[in-house]
């Protein structure tokens, strides 16, 4: 029933949302509770944006930049806007 499924998702998603590490700092989670952390999807999403964010980035420039497409702004603009009245 999606009433229930209403009623009892926020009791299940709260405590996973308070642990993540976003709301309430890791080092203040009471030691009984450090599991939480562990079994939250949202802790790992923040860890990938962090690590995305603060570290540097092993990917390079650009795919421009990587495959030495050198376009110049005007034709880079025509193409695109070529592309947009495509689409």
């Amino acid at each position: 029933d999606p009433k229930v499924a209403n009623a009892v998702a926020p009791a299940f998603l709260i405590p996973l949302m308070l642990f993540s590490g976003f709301f309430v700092n890791r080092d203040t989670i009471p030691v009984w509770l450090a599991w939480i952390e562990w079994i939250s999807p949202f802790r790992y999403g923040l860890e990938a944006l962090y690590e995305n964010e603060y570290t540097d980035s092993p990917f390079g420039d650009g795919p421009l930049e990587d495959l030495n497409l050198n376009l110049g702004l005007g034709l880079a603009t025509v193409l695109l806007f070529v592309v947009g009245i495509g689409y």
